[in-house]
């Protein structure tokens, strides 16, 4: 009966691996393949998650997930790794450390469970470090855990908006279009897509029924919150937000932003730079676009971007000569700078 599984097992890798190399498109090859996943990862364990349970925040999402907070720890990604420490940064540990040549991000905490990305992969983590586990097979963006259920962008189903559930099950394509920008935000998903030239901008329930749609703009790293939706206009790089009610649009800054990031009160950001780096200092204004000021305005960002937590700020950075490393600031400390310099102003 052993042998037989294995005979199976390698018919339905060569036929996966003949499918992938030839690009075959059609319903039956990607099924074929999902089958042919779903056998591999067959004996993992099987979990249920609240309803309510959210990974991580969407602009952290949009930044690669550098960052996840618990009501007592931080989990975040340093030189490859993934650490673990309290919320005032003591006790740090390191939860995931292998393999040292893959990068893991967009980490995503819910409950006792962790799961980020490793390449074409999706894996999950016990919180406290044990039980490392593959749960989906294949290239991803945007993942995000809501629930019982992880939503992404597939890059292998043409960019399709879809959602498994936390054990790697029941895969769901909920929008076949080719989208570049999405985000989940209580019970809708807003996407965002080109065709023929043309930017989309459309919403749906988070089962993929009721699609609606909502503008003409092509968007890149929205946020949504209960007013507004925040956005990259994918052509200009400047930085809009969209109010939900009457489709007005405000331009919240002159200058080309190419990443941001949202939380309840400020917007952090970064601008666009000519040089190899791309991503020139780290900024932060109100959410009405006001108050613009400088963190850390001499450094250059990667491509991983900026993690915010209730109390910190992290980002990945260089000064443009030494390897990027990961930065850690109080929030705290930017709000007393901030005042000061206004009172400074003020005295002149």
């Amino acid at each position: 009966m052993k042998i037989v599984k294995i005979i199976f097992l390698i018919i339905l890798s060569l036929i996966a691996s003949v499918i992938v190399k030839t690009a075959v498109k059609s319903d039956f090859a990607r099924g074929l393949v999902q089958r042919y996943h779903e056998y591999l990862l067959r004996d993992i364990e099987k979990i249920s998650v609240g309803d309510s349970s959210l990974g991580n925040t969407e602009g952290n999402i949009n930044n690669y997930g550098l960052v996840a907070e618990t009501e007592n720890s931080l989990f975040y990604v340093k030189d490859v790794h993934i650490y673990k420490c309290d919320k005032d940064l003591k006790n740090e540990i390191v939860l995931v450390d292998q393999p040292v040549n893959e990068g893991k991000d967009t980490i995503n905490v819910v409950e006792d469970w962790l799961f980020f990305r490793q390449g074409k992969k999706i894996n999950r983590i016990k919180t406290d470090g044990a039980n490392v586990e593959t749960i989906f097979r294949g290239y991803s963006l945007d993942m995000q855990v809501v629930g019982n259920w992880i939503y992404l962008l597939s890059i292998s189903d043409d960019m399709s908006v879809c959602r498994i559930d936390v054990n790697g099950q029941n895969k769901q394509v909920l929008s076949g279009k080719n989208v570049r920008d999405m985000a989940v935000y209580k019970d809708k998903i807003y996407y965002s897509y080109k065709s023929e030239d043309e930017g989309y901008f459309e919403a749906m329930n988070i089962d993929g029924s009721d699609k609606q749609f909502l503008s003409n703009i092509q968007t890149r790293n929205m946020i949504v919150d209960d007013e507004y939706i925040y956005y990259i206009d994918d052509v200009e790089e400047i930085l809009y937000r969209m109010n939900i009610n009457d489709k007005s649009i405000e331009k919240l800054s002159d200058n080309q932003i190419p990443k941001f990031l949202k939380d309840d009160n400020h917007i952090f950001y970064t601008l666009k730079d000519d040089s190899d780096w791309r991503f020139k200092g780290l900024y932060r204004m109100d959410a009405n676009g006001s108050n613009a000021t400088a963190i850390d305005s001499e450094c250059y960002l990667t491509e991983t971007g900026i993690g915010v937590t209730s109390d910190y700020i992290f980002y990945v950075s260089t000064d443009g000569k030494a390897y990027p490393s990961l930065k850690i600031i109080n929030r705290r400390n930017i709000y007393w700078q901030f005042m000061y310099n206004k009172l400074s102003i003020k005295s002149a």
